[in-house]
């Protein structure tokens, strides 16, 4: 315990947060611009894997992007109101649903 009554485990929670937020954020922004560079990827050749790649993208870009965004967003208005855990909680849960889809993708391409 410090002076003042807090010590540093109060704080780590929040620091989670502002890093789970800081990096959905760079991601999110790549995410975003990643079909100019996609433009320029080998796709698969099977056409059934090039759909299912096409199908994940769109569903990553279409719907995890935002739910990414929203998630976010989110979470920084619950830590306001002094719900640490819970705000967590939201932050990691849309950048670990983000981050499957990513992976996901990944793994359907050649």
């Amino acid at each position: 315990m410090t002076r003042h009554g807090t010590d540093l485990a109060s704080f780590l929670p929040g620091l989670l947060h502002a890093f789970l937020v800081l990096s959905a954020t760079l991601l999110g922004a790549i995410w975003f611009m990643s079909p100019v560079g996609l433009g320029f990827a080998s796709w698969p050749d099977q056409e059934i894997s090039r759909e299912k790649a096409h199908l994940i993208f769109s569903i990553s870009y279409f719907i995890g992007l935002p739910a990414l965004v929203i998630g976010q967003l989110l979470s920084i208005v619950v830590i306001f109101k002094a719900r640490p855990k819970i705000a967590l909680a939201i932050s990691a849960g849309t950048f670990g649903g983000f981050l499957s889809l990513m992976f996901l993708f990944f793994c359907s391409m050649p």
